[in-house]
């Protein structure tokens, strides 16, 4: 048994009729495209570039420091380090944060944490101590290393709290607004 199709014209499959508006929108829908390659990209490009400097505010540059035995360590946020392929995450603080704050307050408070650790770890010998004393983790959830960092024996953490940068790890985050 052959099976026998049966071709029904429709109004999807038939060609618009005439130069009536029907014939008018399809071209312009099709155009749309061609509008949509010459504008959206550079809107894109430009929200993308205003939304980078309104969440980085300081240049790139100003967040590396140079450690005494010539490393090149970045600063990423209060309590958050980059040294050597290596993001380190600070194991007894918690500072406010910059890239997702709920509040003016939280971003300003980032910044000033994040200029701080640079200027505490900028041109000096650190001693890094991974792994959490508490928790006995050597790695967070987000797969960073926990460690106490410490300059000429003393803790950098603890100097951020000292300062009022920063708070004590209890665990969880908690609200800066």
């Amino acid at each position: 048994m052959s099976d026998k199709l049966k071709v029904v014209s429709s109004e999807w499959t038939r060609p618009p009729e005439g130069p009536g508006k029907q014939r008018r929108r399809f071209r312009w829908h099709r155009s749309w495209g061609r509008h949509v390659q010459r504008w959206a990209l550079p809107v894109l490009g430009l929200a993308m570039c205003y939304f980078y400097f309104a969440v980085f505010p300081e240049p790139m540059e100003s967040a590396h420091a140079s450690l005494a035995n010539g490393q090149q360590l970045y600063v990423i946020d209060g309590d958050t380090i980059w040294l050597n392929r290596e993001k380190i995450r600070l194991a007894n603080i918690d500072t406010p944060e910059i890239s997702n704050a709920r509040c003016e307050s939280e971003l300003a408070r980032g910044l000033e944490a994040k200029a701080a650790l640079k200027r505490l770890l900028d041109g000096k010998e650190i001693r890094i101590a991974r792994g959490d004393p508490k928790t006995r983790r050597m790695i967070d959830q987000y797969g960073r290393t926990l460690a106490l960092v410490s300059v000429n024996g003393k803790d950098v953490g603890e100097t951020l709290v000292e300062r009022n940068l920063a708070r004590r790890w209890t665990g969880r985050r908690q609200p800066w607004c």
